[in-house]
């Protein structure tokens, strides 16, 4: 098994369940403090900085790809200490917080900025979006911790 692989995955993973974390204890949480056409807008502002954010992206995306990356030296190197951690910390990380985020969030952002300036829809939908958001990034934070968890234990063995 590539340690080095499986240390830079855990931090990049790690990383980006960081910024979840952050998302689900300071930033949504604000959201519930200001009126609702505030927070319309400053998260349409998020998720558009997001989307064309290169750094963001790189490591967004770079994380499921080692992720992938991880799924597959554990299956060529079956066997060897550690593999089944980093397997499971693969498939959890992938499935967890990027297919959460591929089928739950980015339909959420997507409907939510196709209010554009439109702020009575928008302000209707917004509490169903603020509430909805915030339970899936719980769960794609958890998992994140947990596939993120995985990886360093697959160093360790």
């Amino acid at each position: 098994m590539n340690v080095t692989l499986t240390v830079i995955s855990a931090l990049a993973c790690g990383l980006v369940t960081g910024l979840l974390y952050g998302f689900s204890v300071m930033v949504m949480p604000a959201f519930n403090e200001v009126p609702p056409d505030n927070g319309v807008a400053v998260m349409q502002a998020v998720n558009r900085v997001a989307n064309r954010n290169p750094l963001f992206l790189l490591v967004f995306v770079g994380s499921a790809g080692l992720a992938v990356a991880m799924i597959v030296m554990s299956v060529v190197d079956w066997g060897a200490p550690g593999h089944l951690f980093a397997l499971l910390g693969g498939v959890v990380y992938l499935f967890g917080v990027i297919g959460v985020t591929a089928v739950f969030h980015i339909p959420r952002n997507n409907a939510l900025a196709a209010f554009g300036n439109d702020g009575v829809a928008a302000n209707a939908y917004w509490p169903t979006y603020l509430n909805s958001w915030t339970a899936g990034n719980h769960v794609r934070t958890a998992l994140g911790v947990a596939g993120t968890a995985l990886m360093i234990l697959a160093v360790v063995r």
